[in-house]
């Protein structure tokens, strides 16, 4: 089984994914991705059966590339969720180990530069930073170009990876940082995994007929007069014009799934445009040592 991941080796997909699936019987072929839209197109185009990419973390909120391309462009389901907690570390080539401080540039995938913004304000208040497409491909970069003066931020995974130095650990603001992983692929391709899953939910995103008045509230009271608890409500705009957006819902299964199927009608019967991304199991992986 093929298993496109947002590469290279090192990253926190990686490691997300390679935990994961080290629990089951399966064999994987790892596919390394350039892009969260590469890792999706793979999909769509059937060069991987499975694909792994972040969809939300806990500081800096959901991963708009995902959603956007899932609902404009996906055709495939949600098969499964893993939760990694996230610690961020600042890495150099071990040329630079000794003068750490002396950095003239710094990398990383945005989100990994957005969680760190307290240390990088400490630490480095006047060095530019640049984004990456993941935390990996920093540390390679970084390790690619020994004779600049350059850090990154990342998991120790990716300093082991591409031998870098780890000069500072734990360099995001907050200790409950974490980031919710999606499994995406075609329902039957999932293989059974052994671990116990401690929920299962539905995502779904649902876009309301334009000029809709109280279009909110008519999503809202679909959910709310059969006592589904949302735990999660999220507009993205629909890059028409301004103004008009879709938004993404999530319900636990809490309640008999005949509740959220009925719900699901009733907003087509409204007008809206529904998308489901399919129930599937929230597993809770452990943190990278």
């Amino acid at each position: 089984m093929k298993v496109g991941y947002l590469g290279p080796v090192g990253s926190f997909t990686h490691a997300a994914m390679t935990q994961f699936f080290l629990t089951g019987n399966e064999a994987i072929q790892e596919v390394a991705c350039a892009t969260i839209p590469a890792c999706l197109r793979a999909l769509e185009t059937k060069n991987v059966d499975i694909s792994i990419v972040p969809i939300e973390n806990s500081v800096e909120g959901t991963v708009n590339t995902t959603l956007d391309f899932m609902y404009h462009e996906s055709t495939q389901h949600v098969l499964a969720e893993v939760i990694l907690p996230i610690e961020q570390n600042f890495m150099v080539h071990p040329d630079q180990k000794e003068t750490w401080g002396n950095v003239t540039k710094i990398f990383s995938h945005p989100q990994a530069i957005a969680q760190s913004q307290h240390f990088l304000t400490e630490d480095f208040p006047t060095i530019e930073t640049y984004p990456t497409s993941s935390t990996s491909a920093a540390a390679k970069y970084v390790k690619e170009h020994p004779e600049q003066a350059l850090g990154a931020i990342g998991p120790k995974s990716a300093a082991l990876e591409y031998g870098l130095s780890v000069v500072k650990q734990g360099v995001q603001d907050l200790t409950n940082n974490a980031t919710r992983f999606w499994l995406i692929g075609e329902i039957a391709k999932l293989p059974p995994i052994a671990p116990r899953f401690a929920l299962e939910k539905l995502s779904l995103t649902v876009t309301m007929p334009k000029n809709t008045p109280g279009a909110l509230h008519q999503v809202l009271s679909v959910f709310s007069w059969r006592n589904i608890n949302l735990t999660k409500l999220e507009s993205r705009p629909l890059k028409t014009k301004l103004g008009e957006y879709f938004f993404l819902i999530e319900a636990p299964l809490e309640q008999p799934k005949e509740l959220l199927e009925n719900a699901m009608q009733e907003l087509t019967l409204l007008g809206a445009q529904v998308k489901s991304y399919g129930y599937y199991p929230v597993y809770s992986l452990k943190p990278l040592q």
